[in-house]
This record gives structure tokens, C-alpha cells and sequence, in this order.
């Protein structure tokens, strides 16, 4: 096994890989324990139905060696917490065994790990990740009877389904419709890396230049080592023409668009 840290902040990613060492052709491979660890969150890598090895000497012998389980984990609470043992069963290749797949079956058990996650000091209930984030507005002049959709996406290293996604506060100046978002993740060399993308459609109450404020997110670092403040810089909009009486002014977003037969109908 091979872990990529032992002592880390509350909420920091550790990768947990399993290596299979063989010099036998294995046909398959089983998890036999609880995927479930106490005290951490946890994205496992898909599993590939072909695993390509790679020749390594351990011990003055060479074998191949396959990456059959990757796991990313999230500490939940700190203090002493325990990857426990997992338990395999492994389908070796045997001509000379009496079962119709010609295989024999053995078993192999990963060694009980220890790791120490700790609270960061001014970093309590906060988030913990490698992000960056950016506000895209299609334009920057608008009737006041259109609506105006605004995208965030934030980026990076972490547990990003679990990160929160700020929005816009209510004001005076324009309404903000319930966001689409949209999360994705993916495993790469630094472990769990993610996308959130938020669609945002603002409908404006008055005209005049409209400002957009920053949206901010406050989070611990762990490549910096400190907290940091992520946000998007202020966005000025014009907003010009006569509103329209709210019985003649429509404005309908994608969630609220239902499609019958041939026509559509606004709910």
C-alpha cells in the first residue's frame, strides 16, 4: 500500500493507493471488505475492467505490479484515525487446476493504517481545497426587461462535492433566480480534482449601472498553508429601457420551460 501522508489537516485529501505484486497471471481480482472507512469521506478511483502493470524489483526479485484499488479520503474529524485492514480475493491463472476457469483462488490482506488528522488554527468549519474561481458575464448592457444568465466556475484540488458555491444576496436592484450547478470530478496525479459551474439568472428591477457584487469564498490552503479568500471581481452592468407591467413581462428560465408535444408552455 502506499499513502500519501500521515499527519494532515482536517478535511485535507490523502491518497490511498493498493499495489498487487505478482509474478503469476491473475484473471481477477475482489474486493472482500467494507469500502466504508469511519471518520473519513471517501471518492474511490472506477475501477478499469483491463489494469496494465508495470516491471518493478522488490527484494532483489522483479515482478508485475497493477494499481487495483485508489482511494481519495477526507479526514471528518481529527485525531487518531484508522485505514483499516482490506481483504482480497485473487483469481491466479493454474493449467493444472480442476475448475472450468483453470484458475485457483487465494487471498491477501493489506496492513491496518494510522493517520493524525489535526484542526488548523483560524481555519475551524472552513473548507479545505486548492481552488480558483471566475465570474463570466455575457455582456454588459441589458434592457430591463431581459434576463442576464451569469456563470461561476470554481476549479481545483479537493473535495469538491462537498465545497459550498457562493451566490448573490437579494437587493434592491435585481431578482436572482435558484442557480443551476453542475459538479464534476475526476482523479488525476494530485488525487480528486473538480469543476462546479453555477448559471445564475439575474432579472433587474431598475435602470442605471448596476453593480454585481463579489462573491467570495473563505478556505484553508493546504499548498499555501494558510487560509485564503477566494473571490470575483465586482461586475458593472447598464441597464436601460421602461419596464414593462409584471402581466406583460415574462421571464422564464430553462427549469421552468416544459416541452409537450410540439409546443412549449411556460409553468
Amino acid at each position: 500500500t502506499d499513502i500519501s501522508a500521515t499527519e494532515l489537516a482536517k478535511g485535507e485529501q490523502l491518497i490511498y493507493t493498493i499495489y498487487l505484486y505478482t509474478k503469476n497471471r491473475i484473471t481477477n481480482v475482489s474486493l472482500l471488505s467494507d469500502q466504508s472507512f469511519s471518520g473519513f469521506f471517501q471518492e474511490w478511483k472506477p475501477i478499469s475492467n483491463q489494469i496494465e502493470g508495470t516491471r518493478k524489483e522488490y527484494d532483489g526479485k522483479i515482478y508485475q505490479v497493477f494499481e487495483i484499488r485508489k482511494v481519495a479520503l477526507f479526514p471528518t474529524k481529527t485525531g487518531e484515525l484508522t485505514i483499516p485492514q482490506l481483504k482480497f480475493a485473487i483469481n491466479v491463472y493454474d493449467p493444472f487446476s480442476f475448475s472450468f476457469s483453470n484458475s485457483r483462488k487465494i487471498f491477501r490482506t493489506t496492513k491496518e493504517l494510522k493517520i493524525r488528522s489535526r484542526q488548523i488554527p483560524g481555519a475551524e468549519g472552513l473548507p479545505v481545497g486548492s481552488y480558483r474561481m471566475e465570474l463570466s458575464v455575457p455582456k454588459r448592457e441589458v434592457d430591463i426587461n431581459d434576463i442576464l444568465t451569469v456563470k461561476l466556475q470554481i476549479s481545483g484540488v479537493g473535495n469538491i462535492k462537498t465545497l459550498p458555491v457562493p451566490e448573490f444576496e437579494p437587493n434592491p436592484y435585481f431578482k436572482v433566480f435558484e442557480p443551476i450547478i453542475k459538479r464534476s470530478s475526476r482523479f488525476t496525479d494530485q488525487g480528486i480534482s473538480g469543476t462546479i459551474n453555477s448559471e445564475m439568472t439575474l432579472n433587474f428591477k431598475k435602470k442605471g449601472v448596476v453593480s454585481l457584487p463579489s462573491l467570495k469564498i473563505k478556505l484553508y490552503d493546504p499548498l499555501k498553508g494558510r487560509v485564503v479568500d477566494l473571490k470575483t471581481k465586482p461586475v458593472h452592468v447598464t441597464v436601460s429601457g421602461i419596464k414593462e407591467k409584471s402581466d406583460t413581462a415574462v421571464v422564464a428560465i430553462q427549469k421552468e420551460i416544459v416541452k409537450t408535444k410540439l409546443d412549449i408552455s411556460y409553468i
